[in-house]
Protein backbone atom coordinates (compact mmCIF):
# COMPACT_ATOMS: atom_id res chain seq x y z
CA UNK A 1 0.00 0.00 0.00
CA UNK A 2 2.43 2.77 -1.04
CA UNK A 3 1.84 6.41 0.17
CA UNK A 4 -1.23 5.13 2.41
CA UNK A 5 -2.05 7.62 4.87
CA UNK A 6 -3.50 6.86 8.04
CA UNK A 7 -6.43 8.81 9.11
CA UNK A 8 -8.69 8.83 12.39
CA UNK A 9 -11.64 8.91 10.59
CA UNK A 10 -10.94 6.04 8.41
CA UNK A 11 -8.99 4.19 11.46
CA UNK A 12 -10.20 1.57 13.75
CA UNK A 13 -7.85 0.47 16.33
CA UNK A 14 -7.78 -3.28 17.54
CA UNK A 15 -5.98 -4.09 20.72
CA UNK A 16 -5.34 -8.04 20.00
CA UNK A 17 -4.91 -10.28 23.17
CA UNK A 18 -3.07 -8.35 25.50
CA UNK A 19 -3.98 -10.75 28.60
CA UNK A 20 -2.08 -11.93 31.49
CA UNK A 21 -0.88 -15.41 30.51
CA UNK A 22 0.40 -14.26 27.24
CA UNK A 23 2.28 -11.40 29.10
CA UNK A 24 3.67 -13.75 31.70
CA UNK A 25 5.24 -15.24 28.68
CA UNK A 26 6.96 -12.18 28.03
CA UNK A 27 7.60 -11.27 31.39
CA UNK A 28 9.49 -14.68 32.18
CA UNK A 29 11.60 -13.81 28.90
CA UNK A 30 12.70 -10.33 30.69
CA UNK A 31 13.19 -12.17 33.50
CA UNK A 32 15.68 -14.55 32.25
CA UNK A 33 17.36 -11.44 30.60
CA UNK A 34 17.98 -9.87 34.08
CA UNK A 35 19.68 -12.59 35.44
CA UNK A 36 21.75 -12.92 32.92
CA UNK A 37 22.64 -9.23 33.26
CA UNK A 38 23.17 -9.32 36.87
CA UNK A 39 25.39 -12.37 36.53
CA UNK A 40 27.51 -10.22 34.17
CA UNK A 41 27.42 -7.53 36.66
CA UNK A 42 28.85 -10.16 39.47
CA UNK A 43 31.37 -11.02 36.76
CA UNK A 44 33.11 -7.90 36.06
CA UNK A 45 32.63 -6.64 40.05
CA UNK A 46 33.98 -9.92 41.34
CA UNK A 47 36.62 -11.46 38.64
CA UNK A 48 38.31 -14.47 39.58
CA UNK A 49 41.75 -14.08 40.29
CA UNK A 50 45.18 -16.59 40.62
CA UNK A 51 45.84 -16.99 43.52
CA UNK A 52 48.36 -13.94 45.13
CA UNK A 53 47.34 -11.32 42.51
CA UNK A 54 44.58 -8.63 42.02
CA UNK A 55 42.28 -8.18 39.69
CA UNK A 56 43.34 -7.18 35.83
CA UNK A 57 43.69 -3.06 36.30
CA UNK A 58 42.17 -2.62 32.52
CA UNK A 59 39.25 -4.85 33.50
CA UNK A 60 38.31 -2.57 36.74
CA UNK A 61 38.65 0.41 34.44
CA UNK A 62 36.03 -0.55 32.58
CA UNK A 63 33.55 -1.60 35.10
CA UNK A 64 31.98 1.96 35.46
CA UNK A 65 31.22 2.23 31.93
CA UNK A 66 30.00 -1.25 31.52
CA UNK A 67 28.03 -1.01 34.41
CA UNK A 68 26.05 1.87 32.91
CA UNK A 69 25.39 0.07 29.95
CA UNK A 70 24.22 -2.99 32.03
CA UNK A 71 22.22 -0.86 34.28
CA UNK A 72 18.20 -1.17 34.64
CA UNK A 73 16.33 -0.89 31.93
CA UNK A 74 12.18 -0.91 31.55
CA UNK A 75 11.87 -4.41 30.50
CA UNK A 76 10.18 -5.53 26.98
CA UNK A 77 7.08 -6.10 28.21
CA UNK A 78 6.70 -2.83 30.26
CA UNK A 79 7.84 -1.40 26.92
CA UNK A 80 5.22 -2.74 24.98
CA UNK A 81 2.51 -2.15 27.61
CA UNK A 82 3.70 1.54 27.77
CA UNK A 83 3.79 1.81 24.28
CA UNK A 84 0.47 0.48 23.24
CA UNK A 85 -1.09 2.03 26.19
CA UNK A 86 -0.12 5.67 24.46
CA UNK A 87 -1.32 4.47 21.36
CA UNK A 88 -5.35 3.64 22.96
CA UNK A 89 -4.59 7.34 24.94
CA UNK A 90 -4.31 8.93 21.44
CA UNK A 91 -6.72 7.06 19.69
CA UNK A 92 -9.19 7.96 22.73
CA UNK A 93 -8.78 11.55 22.02
CA UNK A 94 -9.28 11.56 18.25
CA UNK A 95 -12.45 9.63 19.02
CA UNK A 96 -10.88 6.32 17.06
CA UNK A 97 -13.00 3.27 17.61
CA UNK A 98 -10.90 0.67 19.53
CA UNK A 99 -12.19 -2.88 19.95
CA UNK A 100 -10.24 -5.42 21.68
CA UNK A 101 -9.93 -9.35 21.23
CA UNK A 102 -9.28 -11.91 23.92
CA UNK A 103 -8.27 -14.84 23.36
CA UNK A 104 -10.43 -18.06 25.36
CA UNK A 105 -10.57 -15.41 28.08
CA UNK A 106 -11.64 -18.19 30.53
CA UNK A 107 -7.84 -19.64 30.29
CA UNK A 108 -6.01 -16.88 29.58
CA UNK A 109 -7.87 -14.15 31.08
CA UNK A 110 -9.45 -10.49 30.17
CA UNK A 111 -7.87 -7.83 28.54
CA UNK A 112 -4.81 -5.98 31.07
CA UNK A 113 -6.72 -3.76 33.12
CA UNK A 114 -4.89 -0.82 31.87
CA UNK A 115 -6.70 -0.78 28.57
CA UNK A 116 -10.41 -1.17 29.63
CA UNK A 117 -11.24 2.53 29.87
CA UNK A 118 -10.42 2.36 26.29
CA UNK A 119 -11.93 -0.21 24.66
CA UNK A 120 -15.60 0.01 23.06
CA UNK A 121 -16.14 -3.37 22.28
CA UNK A 122 -14.67 -6.83 23.24
CA UNK A 123 -14.64 -9.95 21.48
CA UNK A 124 -14.12 -13.43 22.66
CA UNK A 125 -12.44 -15.88 20.74
CA UNK A 126 -9.94 -19.35 20.15
CA UNK A 127 -9.26 -18.91 16.72
CA UNK A 128 -5.78 -17.05 16.12
CA UNK A 129 -6.77 -14.87 13.41
CA UNK A 130 -9.73 -12.16 14.34
CA UNK A 131 -10.85 -12.39 11.03
CA UNK A 132 -11.54 -16.03 11.80
CA UNK A 133 -13.81 -15.43 14.71
CA UNK A 134 -17.38 -15.07 13.30
CA UNK A 135 -18.39 -11.89 15.27
CA UNK A 136 -15.63 -9.91 14.98
CA UNK A 137 -15.52 -10.55 11.04
CA UNK A 138 -19.17 -9.22 10.61
CA UNK A 139 -18.49 -7.00 12.99
CA UNK A 140 -15.53 -5.38 11.13
CA UNK A 141 -17.24 -6.28 7.35
CA UNK A 142 -20.32 -4.04 8.59
CA UNK A 143 -18.46 -1.06 9.99
CA UNK A 144 -17.63 1.72 7.42
CA UNK A 145 -13.88 2.02 8.55
CA UNK A 146 -11.39 0.95 6.33
CA UNK A 147 -8.43 1.30 7.92
CA UNK A 148 -6.95 -1.09 10.75
CA UNK A 149 -4.08 -0.79 12.79
CA UNK A 150 -3.23 -2.92 15.44
CA UNK A 151 -1.46 -3.56 18.85
CA UNK A 152 -0.82 -6.37 20.95
CA UNK A 153 0.48 -9.89 20.66
CA UNK A 154 2.23 -12.06 19.47
CA UNK A 155 3.61 -10.79 16.34
CA UNK A 156 4.45 -13.80 14.70
CA UNK A 157 1.16 -15.75 16.08
CA UNK A 158 -2.64 -13.85 16.12
CA UNK A 159 -0.91 -10.17 15.18
CA UNK A 160 0.13 -11.74 12.04
CA UNK A 161 -2.85 -13.82 10.97
CA UNK A 162 -5.36 -11.51 12.01
CA UNK A 163 -2.97 -8.93 9.37
CA UNK A 164 -3.26 -11.31 6.70
CA UNK A 165 -7.15 -12.05 7.09
CA UNK A 166 -7.90 -8.33 7.22
CA UNK A 167 -5.46 -7.50 3.89
CA UNK A 168 -7.34 -10.67 2.37
CA UNK A 169 -10.90 -9.02 3.70
CA UNK A 170 -9.78 -5.57 1.36
CA UNK A 171 -8.24 -3.37 4.89
CA UNK A 172 -5.86 -1.33 4.80
CA UNK A 173 -3.64 -2.46 8.01
CA UNK A 174 -0.95 -0.94 10.05
CA UNK A 175 0.93 -2.49 13.01
CA UNK A 176 2.82 -0.85 15.46
CA UNK A 177 6.00 -1.87 15.37
CA UNK A 178 6.67 -0.65 18.92
CA UNK A 179 3.19 -1.59 20.71
CA UNK A 180 3.21 -5.32 19.54
CA UNK A 181 5.70 -8.10 20.82
CA UNK A 182 6.18 -11.83 21.42
CA UNK A 183 8.18 -14.14 23.35
CA UNK A 184 11.36 -13.36 21.96
CA UNK A 185 13.13 -10.82 19.31
CA UNK A 186 13.37 -13.28 16.78
CA UNK A 187 9.41 -14.49 16.82
CA UNK A 188 8.68 -10.81 17.01
CA UNK A 189 11.15 -10.01 14.05
CA UNK A 190 9.54 -13.03 11.90
CA UNK A 191 5.90 -11.89 12.96
CA UNK A 192 6.87 -8.68 11.40
CA UNK A 193 8.52 -9.50 8.27
CA UNK A 194 5.73 -11.56 7.32
CA UNK A 195 2.64 -8.75 7.76
CA UNK A 196 4.89 -6.76 5.49
CA UNK A 197 5.76 -9.16 3.03
CA UNK A 198 1.78 -9.95 3.19
CA UNK A 199 1.03 -6.02 2.51
CA UNK A 200 0.69 -4.69 6.12
CA UNK A 201 2.70 -1.62 7.04
CA UNK A 202 5.15 -1.41 9.81
CA UNK A 203 4.53 2.09 12.24
CA UNK A 204 6.09 3.30 15.43
CA UNK A 205 3.08 4.71 17.73
CA UNK A 206 4.64 8.42 18.01
CA UNK A 207 4.44 8.15 14.12
CA UNK A 208 1.32 7.04 13.84
CA UNK A 209 -0.01 9.77 16.55
CA UNK A 210 1.29 12.40 14.59
CA UNK A 211 -0.44 10.85 11.07
CA UNK A 212 -3.21 11.02 12.89
CA UNK A 213 -2.96 14.51 13.45
CA UNK A 214 -1.15 15.87 10.30
CA UNK A 215 -0.82 19.31 11.56
CA UNK A 216 0.61 20.83 15.14
CA UNK A 217 -2.18 23.31 14.63
CA UNK A 218 -4.73 20.07 15.23
CA UNK A 219 -7.36 20.88 18.53
CA UNK A 220 -6.11 17.78 20.22
CA UNK A 221 -1.91 18.35 19.40
CA UNK A 222 -1.38 19.66 23.16
CA UNK A 223 -2.98 16.99 24.64
CA UNK A 224 -1.37 14.06 22.43
CA UNK A 225 2.25 16.28 23.01
CA UNK A 226 2.21 16.01 26.62
CA UNK A 227 1.31 12.03 26.45
CA UNK A 228 4.62 12.17 24.45
CA UNK A 229 6.38 13.75 27.33
CA UNK A 230 5.15 11.45 29.68
CA UNK A 231 6.12 8.45 27.53
CA UNK A 232 9.59 10.08 27.26
CA UNK A 233 10.25 10.40 30.98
Amino acid sequence: MPGTIFRPESSILIVVDIQPRFLAGIFQSDSLSEKLVRKMNDSLRHPKRSEGTSAEPELVEQIPALAEILKPKPTRVQSLLAQALFTCQVAGLLEIPIWASEQIPNRMGSTDDAFTPFINQTFAKTEFSIMNNAPMREALLDQPRRQVILIGIESHICVGQSAQGLLDAGFEVAFVSDATGSRNQERHIAGQKRMIEAGAIGIHSEALAYEWMQDSAHPKFKQVLELVKQLEL
